[in-house]
């Protein structure tokens, strides 16, 4: 579904999406707390864009949160040979998976603008700073669609310290075979 995902028009997206969908990814809206589908999912598997299909979420890198919204340490990036990595600091799988890590994915520095390092721009999500609301945070978006998914905060596990707080609805989950 990825490969004509970047062009749509506003009428083809309102077409593809349920209203649902399309409030959040599109609108840059959000689901109610503990509404959402993927909230208590524990089986293996990649969440992607409900979008698009792009591979944003392993599974191996969900948490409980507490906050009413799946959640996740870590995102998948596409390296320069198409072998799935991570944006954080997870642990190098090698040769077990083709996964490995590229360190932070984004760095927003002083300024508040969005500059990318290492493999960033291969990657799954793009980071953007959002001052809707009367808050400053850190927004998530499909960088193969740029839907709206949620946004990072810096409060989670180990090993890299950040909870993706990512909408059920702007997800679809692909289980492992």
């Amino acid at each position: 579904m990825t490969d004509d995902a970047t062009d749509l028009s506003d009428e083809e997206w309102r077409e593809r999406l349920d209203e649902d969908e399309y409030h959040v990814l599109r609108e840059r809206g959000t689901e109610p707390k503990f509404s959402g589908d993927h909230l208590d999912r524990k089986a293996d598997g990649v969440y992607a864009c409900a979008g698009c299909g792009a591979t944003l979420f392993d599974s191996d890198t969900k948490f409980g949160s507490g906050t009413g919204w799946p959640s996740f340490y870590d995102a998948v990036e596409r390296d320069s040979t198409g072998n799935q990595t991570t944006s954080g600091d997870a642990v190098d799988h090698g040769s077990t998976g083709n996964q490995t890590t590229s360190g932070d994915a984004v760095d927003h520095g002083s300024t508040g603008n969005q500059t990318t390092s290492g493999d960033a721009a291969a990657g799954g999500v793009e980071l953007e700073t959002d001052t809707r609301h009367g808050m400053r945070r850190t927004e998530v978006l499909c960088a193969t669609c740029g839907g709206h998914l949620g946004h990072v905060f810096e409060d989670g596990p180990d090993p890299t310290g950040k909870r993706y707080c990512i909408n059920s609805v702007a997800l679809d989950f692909e289980p492992e075979d």
